[in-house]
């Protein structure tokens, strides 16, 4: 029930029976007392509980903030052909935390300037890849006479793709 002991919770009453002799009685103001006592202790410690989850939960959104503006930076670092990305972001967030807050790309491009060895020239991004190669005709007999038979519909066309595509055994 609560941290009040069980006979502390019985008001005095006139004639006690026999079976509660051990039992001490209290007036029925101060087992409100208690009671109340007991509440207000809760309400403190869960008041106390409260504001530390808050603390947790804003600590929680300020390390998310920085992970975020860190990933942002290393995007924009890696697109900029930073070839030591670590030394490069180490480098930048001084330079982000020393001044004023910067833009990203405004610290990105001064790091370009001020020290271009941690650079490799411009990004290169990958153009569209060849695709394959379109073959005039299949290579493999099955292949020519799975096109025939579907493209004729004839009973023989599919009879020569069935002989054809069946294991040898």
């Amino acid at each position: 029930m609560s941290q009040i002991d069980q006979h502390d919770e019985q008001p005095a009453t006139q004639g006690a029976p026999a079976e509660n002799e051990g039992v001490r009685a209290m007036p029925a103001s101060e087992v409100a007392r208690r009671r109340a006592q007991l509440a207000h202790k809760q309400v403190e410690d869960l008041t106390a509980e409260l504001a530390g989850a808050r603390e947790q939960a804003e600590q929680s959104s300020r390390e998310l903030a920085r992970l975020r503006g860190e990933r942002e930076l290393m995007h924009k670092l890696a697109a900029a052909g930073a070839t030591d990305l670590e030394a490069a972001v180490l480098l930048a967030q001084s330079r982000m935390a020393d001044k004023t807050p910067q833009d990203a790309d405004a610290v990105v491009e001064q790091l370009r300037r001020d020290r271009p060895w941690l650079f490799a020239g411009p990004a290169v991004t990958p153009r569209g890849t060849a695709g394959p190669r379109h073959r005039a005709r299949p290579a493999n007999p099955a292949e020519r006479a799975a096109q025939r038979a579907a493209a004729t519909g004839r009973r023989a066309d599919v009879h020569e793709y069935l002989r054809l595509s069946r294991p040898v055994y």
